[in-house]
């Protein structure tokens, strides 16, 4: 529950959509807001996976020079974040950690193949 949680976070992080914007376009269009499509808040997420989140965005990004393919994150600071913030669990804190950024490489990774077919379609 809490992977697909996450899954739409940064899905909708992505895409620039809060619980306010989803919630003020369901107004707009006259519809009921449907939760499981809600886009989730930062506070929504228990401790430990808020924690797994604020480390994430701090690791340093890891990219492949040539294609500039986003690799991951660069985990050499990690030790020292879990240090710094305390953490109690660092097993569950990393199992989260891994989780978004399996989510993050693939929304990424879609991205750039996005960003490609484009290019392809304007040298047409």
């Amino acid at each position: 529950h809490i992977e697909k949680k996450l899954k739409n976070f940064f899905d909708n992080s992505a895409a620039k959509m809060d619980k306010s914007k989803y919630l003020m376009l369901m107004e707009q269009l006259g519809k009921e807001p449907e939760l499981d499509r809600m886009p989730a808040d930062f506070e929504d997420f228990p401790y430990f996976v808020q924690l797994a989140i604020t480390i994430y965005h701090i690791l340093p990004d890891n990219w492949e020079g040539f294609s500039g393919t986003f690799l991951g994150k660069d985990y050499s600071l990690l030790p020292y974040l879990m240090d710094l913030y305390e953490v109690d669990d660092p097993a569950q804190v990393l199992r989260f950690i891994l989780v978004i950024n399996n989510i993050v490489v693939d929304i990424r990774s879609k991205e750039q193949k996005r960003q490609l077919n484009k290019a392809k379609k304007a040298k047409k």
